[in-house]
């Protein structure tokens, strides 16, 4: 199957070439009903290129996202006589012939592989240079050598929540942030859109990478506080370059809260153990037996009784939820009666946790327009 093309530049001296395009993208694992992983994986670790060794390797290494390639490994004569050997059908490369100059003025990654003693640097048999790609969307990265190329009108102005995520990663790995500016701001005013109490676990996590590829800071914190609220576990970045240290920071936030929700369960249960009665013997062994009762039968309760305290399997949303409903019968004396007003009150005191503030993630980065070098501040556009 033949090469496709796409002529960004028609004077352009570089070849991207996009070795199997349109991978498999943040794709879940397991059958969750909100994915996430017992552990959270390593994720952000430095990019490092390597110089041109004496046998051609080519430097760099795509993300793990973008590696999804199927190489058949070494096999001797007499395997492939003996074995039945089903061939995968070819995958087509795509090359963009682009501007190095452009690529160059806008990305940090680019610069250093075309002006570096790597083979990216080194002028062809065409007289082109080349540099290679795994695994990103087609439309995608059209979509970002557009930008980078001032072909605008080529760009469209809102992009579903797939291809937001598909493009950011893209923008993330090329660290060219700056360059899509102007239609990050037209895209962020349809994300709005997406952004609903029942949205599925993957888009939430796709939605969350955009937000913080784009610095988009009041939609990193509701998207970020969804997550705490509604994921059952360590969220599962699916592949996406989402920051270790955000993850981490949910999580936290989420166990914090059910730590909270456990705190006061422990109040409430010693409020109606102590000795003398707030009541009556009667009415705290009633709402004692009631709140134990409720603790037992109350699925989202019932991280209260396991040792295992990573509360693995359980929402905030629903646990408050269900915090609040519990049931505490009244007393006779129910003008005088403080057990249940102490149940009321406690409860009260629960509250969700809010979202993560972006500003707190953002380091102070180095970029350059043209030969001038400047330092963006942590502060955002």
């Amino acid at each position: 199957m033949g090469t496709q093309r796409h002529i960004i530049d028609p004077h352009g001296d570089t070849i991207i070439t996009l070795r199997n395009p349109n991978a498999p993208f943040a794709v879940p694992s397991g059958n969750e009903d909100f994915y996430g992983s017992a552990s959270i994986p390593k994720s952000g670790a430095k990019r490092k290129r390597k110089p041109t060794d004496d046998n051609g390797a080519n430097p760099g290494e795509e993300p793990a996202a973008s590696r999804a390639r199927i190489e058949d490994g070494p096999s001797t004569a007499a395997e492939k006589r003996t074995q039945s050997v089903t061939k995968l059908p070819e995958v087509p490369e795509i090359d963009f012939q682009v501007s190095s100059a452009h690529l160059k003025l806008v990305s940090p990654y680019f610069r250093a592989a075309l002006d570096g003693p790597f083979r990216e640097s080194q002028q062809a048999a065409d007289g082109l240079r080349h540099v290679e790609a795994s695994g990103w969307d087609t439309n995608a990265i059209l979509i970002v050598m557009r930008i980078i190329h001032g072909q605008n009108r080529f760009v469209p102005g809102q992009l579903q929540p797939e291809m937001r995520a598909k493009v950011a990663v893209i923008v993330d790995y090329y660290q060219c942030r700056e360059a899509l500016v102007a239609f990050v701001e037209l895209w962020r005013l349809s994300l709005g859109d997406y952004l609903t109490p029942t949205m599925p676990g993957r888009d939430l996590v796709m939605a969350l990478l955009p937000c913080w590829v784009f610095r988009w800071a009041d939609e990193f914190k509701k998207v970020s506080e969804q997550l705490m609220l509604r994921s059952r576990k360590p969220i599962n970045p699916q592949g996406l370059p989402i920051p270790e240290s955000i993850l981490l920071t949910i999580e936290r936030k989420r166990r914090n809260s059910a730590i909270e929700m456990t705190q006061t369960i422990d109040r409430l249960l010693e409020c109606f153990r102590r000795e003398p009665p707030i009541c009556s013997f009667e009415c705290a062994s009633t709402k004692l037996g009631a709140l134990e009762r409720e603790l037992l039968h109350k699925e989202e309760l019932q991280f209260y009784e396991k040792e295992d305290k990573k509360y693995v399997g359980y929402s905030i949303t629903a646990s408050i939820k269900a915090m609040r409903e519990i049931r505490c019968p009244n007393c006779a004396n129910y003008s005088r009666c403080t057990g249940g007003k102490s149940v009321e009150i406690e409860v009260a005191k629960l509250g969700a946790p809010a979202g993560l503030d972006l500003q707190t993630f953002v380091q102070p980065t180095q970029g350059y327009i043209g030969n001038v070098e400047f330092v963006e501040p942590s502060g955002l556009w």
